[in-house]
């Protein structure tokens, strides 16, 4: 940017090649900055630090003697220099100052006195010299002054009220401005302002403040949050509620009591796939998960149904013979490989598991997707032995000596990998490690000792190695449900601590390389099992065609590590412990194949595989929202079991409880049902009309004549009715049976709008009750005893204001 002189009427540039010196205001000396700018003369002149001035306005006296050539002014410098015109220059002249004259006696004077008196005469001449005072004009002028500064204070004063006058009115303007903008405006300022919940919370509070209750509205979000509520604490939904606006609690049993939820194939669940299923292609491969959950035996009257439940139920699919108590509940979902989904298809009350029962329950579901257009191509659950049992019956083998765990789909023939569930398979192998002395390697002694010892060190020295281990972990027996200790204890964390302190020297922990290379196998075979993430890292991340040689060289090397595993002596396949290392030795199977089939698939191949899609932890978070609805009585009854079911299939917020076996997901059960709206009487115009409505509310209004009422019906109908009249003034109608003469309520003010549709085309929203109250003039409040008689309105305006409005209403 060109730098340019600033003073009046000069225009110089700044340019390298003239020897024209520029010179930037002294803002941080306030006394010569001041001295410059009124140098300057320039109305409203406020320099910043760009603004310069050029050499010419200063004296040579201006700048420093030994530093001429360097053009630096003197502290005390100030322009003077300047082509001012005529009319700007002052000119300053000479006070003239009066002496007052005094009126003095003559001084008489001896003719004795000599050079003394005259000494004292020329003293008083020049004291009555200094006594000078103010001209006329001036005096005068400085009273004007004083008048007009005080003049003009007062107008200040007043202009600066009004100016916080229009100032105010311009705020109040744009604040009424901004209460007319459109509800699109008004959503985007709301939207700025507030956020999820809050935002729902606040259109909810908005909009049924000035309804009445039957004609509350309430969003998707604000009913998921009632739904929600009122599954954890219905007591603690009341309290809310007396609050802000929520739904009644009988809306909400309206809302459920769509849906039956029977025992069996939930055949409203499988609807919604279908639907589902035609353009989401992430349902078209899913992982079946099955479990089962214990339930309190009780025998309970379901009153909707009318009949008993707490018996053993497999809903149709086979037959039971004798009336046996339920103990348990076996429970199916389904969950997607790359979309958030889940969801329950099926339940059956069962008294222990039967492993011919659960293959017969697969099978149907695996046909029952099919036909809706989803295939099944995995199956996940824990290693029980009724578990593997169900395994072999589907055709699957797993013999450690010729594994291979699969079976073919009974519609497609294509493989269903089976899997046990990774974490229950690692809580066994910690159980086993932690109980069973005597396991080998080819590394030598694995023992928990050393789990043991380093605890004891990091308790005795109150400092952590950078593991998480703490006494819960040692004393395991009491929580060995929990997945979160197991994991703690054999992760590399721990094996690096061990391998530290036994290479610092510390004699506890020689000989426990085998113990460490134990449990690093299992920690890394664990994570690459139980992949959630698709940016991880490491064993961490989702199985890839890319890094498809890392994970397999893992499966094949630990693999060969579980054949070489012993127990005293014993292989470990053959010892009566063997559970955890045949699960792994099948999961390694499975995953390897299942990879392989979803991510080299002819049809919509997948980019990558979480292996944690077929965790069996969804299904044991969706038990622990169950579980939750209960409160402290966390073992529900068939009949809770199966409300609670409903509910959860509903669109809600229930997440799992913090002290569920595993973690928590984030992701809770895939909402299938929608809450059914309650039915909104509506009125139209009687253009908007279609025949074929018109026709069956002609039909209605001819089926009102041809009600034939008893003698005790009309005597009632006929009392209560009989201390009726017409409001309006000067009407004297009264009701009377058989007259012709009806009388109609007042439609609800800024309730029920209807669309007129005037000659010209024009089409307006009126409110129903003004019309009303003009044509009839009735001038004082509406209430519900207020009527009018059919002879004030026309046969058009009859028909579209009365008995439509009565026929809906009623």
């Amino acid at each position: 940017m060109v730098k340019h002189c600033c003073a009046y009427g000069c225009s110089n540039e700044w340019n390298p090649n003239l020897n024209i010196p520029f010179h930037t205001f002294p803002l941080k000396r306030p006394e010569i900055l001041r001295l410059w700018v009124q140098a300057v003369r320039l109305v409203g002149f406020k320099p910043t630090a760009t603004t310069v001035i050029c050499g010419k306005h200063f004296t040579p006296d201006s700048y420093l003697e030994s530093a001429l050539n360097k053009n630096l002014l003197k502290k005390d410098a100030v322009p003077s220099i300047f082509n001012f015109p005529r009319h700007l220059l002052k000119t300053m002249t000479a006070r003239r100052e009066i002496i007052r004259h005094v009126k003095t006696s003559p001084l008489k004077v001896n003719k004795d006195c000599s050079s003394d008196c005259t000494m004292d005469v020329d003293e008083f001449l020049s004291t009555n010299d200094k006594n000078t005072q103010t001209s006329p004009r001036k005096l005068k002028r400085s009273l004007v002054e004083q008048r007009m500064s005080r003049k003009i204070k007062i107008l200040q004063q007043r202009l600066r009220r009004r100016e916080s006058s229009i100032k105010n009115m311009k705020d109040l303007i744009n604040l009424l401005r901004s209460n007319k903008n459109s509800d699109g405006d008004l959503e985007d300022t709301l939207s700025r302002n507030f956020s999820n919940f809050a935002l729902e919370l606040f259109k909810c509070e908005a909009g049924n403040k000035k309804v009445a209750p039957t004609q509350r509205r309430y969003t998707e979000e604000m009913k998921a949050f009632a739904l929600t509520l009122y599954f954890y604490s219905p007591k603690a939904y009341q309290f809310v509620r007396s609050k802000i606006f929520l739904p009644h609690c009988s809306v909400m049993r309206k809302w459920l009591s769509s849906r039956n939820c029977e025992v069996g194939l939930l055949s409203e669940v499988f609807e919604f796939l279908a639907r589902e299923a035609q353009h989401k292609q992430e349902l078209k491969n899913v992982a079946l998960i099955f479990d089962a959950m214990s339930i309190h035996t009780e025998l309970v009257y379901d009153k909707k149904n009318d009949k008993y439940c707490g018996y053993v139920d497999y809903g149709g699919i086979a037959n039971v013979d004798t009336e046996e108590m339920a103990t348990e509940v076996l429970v199916l979902q389904i969950v997607t490989y790359t979309y958030k989904f889940k969801c329950p298809i099926a339940y059956f009350l069962i008294d222990k598991v039967k492993a011919n029962l659960q293959s017969q329950f697969l099978l149907m579901a695996i046909k029952k997707l099919f036909e809706i257009g989803i295939t099944v191509r995995s199956i996940t659950c824990d290693g029980c032995v009724a578990n593997i049992k169900t395994l072999q019956l589907l055709g699957c083998n797993v013999s450690p000596n010729n594994i291979s765990p699969f079976f073919k789909h009974p519609n497609t023939q294509t493989n269903i990998h089976c899997i046990m569930d990774p974490a229950h398979m690692l809580k066994l192998c910690r159980n086993t490690f932690g109980q069973i002395n005597g396991i080998t390697s080819d590394a030598g002694e694995i023992s928990f000792k050393y789990v043991c010892k380093l605890h004891e060190l990091q308790e005795r020295e109150d400092l952590k190695l950078k593991n998480r281990l703490s006494a819960s972990h040692v004393n395991f027996v009491n929580k060995k449900m929990n997945v979160r200790l197991a994991a703690q204890t054999i992760s590399n964390s721990v094996a690096n601590a061990i391998d530290f302190l036994r290479m610092n020297g510390n004699a506890d922990f020689n000989g426990s390389e085998a113990t460490t290379q134990f449990i690093r196998y299992f920690d890394k075979i664990f994570d690459l099992m139980n992949s959630r993430n698709p940016y991880g890292k490491n064993w961490k991340s989702p199985l890839r065609m890319q890094n498809k040689h890392y994970w397999q060289s893992i499966f094949s090397e630990t693999k060969s590590y579980i054949n070489q595993l012993k127990i005293n002596g014993c292989n470990i396949l053959q010892h009566p412990r063997k559970t955890f290392a045949l699960g792994f030795l099948i999961n390694i199977n499975s995953f390897e194949n299942l990879a392989l089939d979803l991510l080299c698939n002819v049809e919509n191949p997948l980019s990558y595989f979480m292996t944690y899609k077929c965790s069996q932890d969804h299904i044991e978070l969706f038990f622990s929202c169950i579980r939750s609805r209960g409160g402290w009585n966390d073992n529900p009854n068939a009949l809770q079991f199966k409300w609670a079911l409903r509910r959860l299939l509903f669109r809600n917020s229930v997440s799992a409880s913090v002290n569920a076996n595993c973690i928590n997901d984030d992701i809770t059960c895939t909402p299938v049902f929608q809450l059914k709206e309650i039915n909104v009487v509506k009125c139209f115009t009687k253009d908007h009309i279609e025949e074929s409505e018109a026709e069956k509310l002609q039909n209605l209004i001819n089926s009102l004549d041809e009600i034939t009422l008893s003698s005790f019906q009309e005597n009632l109908f006929t009392m209560a009715k009989s201390n009726q009249y017409c409001s309006v003034h000067g009407c004297k109608s009264k009701y009377a049976l058989n007259s012709g003469i009806s009388l109609h309520r007042f439609p609800p003010s800024g309730k029920y709008k209807v669309h007129i549709v005037t000659k010209l085309g024009i089409q307006e929203e009126v409110d129903l009750q003004k019309p009303w109250k003009i044509k009839l003039k009735i001038d004082k409040p509406i209430t519900p005893n207020l009527k009018v008689c059919s002879k004030h309105f026309s046969d058009d305006f009859f028909f579209l204001f009365g008995k439509l409005f009565c026929v809906l209403s009623s």
